[in-house]
């Protein structure tokens, strides 16, 4: 970069910053995932009876 040194310095701080952020939504991310899942599979049972019984109300409806 041309110019003055504190321009480089400010970018250099930008980049940093810009790391950290992409590095937190990731760890964010994984923990929400990490959570849903644990979720998921706790309550699998639930999700299936309940996706089979709105499945059952539509198939109804239709008729």
């Amino acid at each position: 970069m041309i110019g003055n040194p504190n321009d480089s310095f400010l970018w250099k701080r930008f980049e940093d910053n810009h790391l950290a952020l992409k590095r937190g939504i990731s760890s964010v991310r994984s923990g929400f995932w990490g959570i849903f899942m644990l979720i998921f599979t706790r309550h699998k049972t639930c999700f299936c009876v309940l996706h089979c019984e709105e499945n059952e109300i539509i198939e109804k409806q239709k008729e």
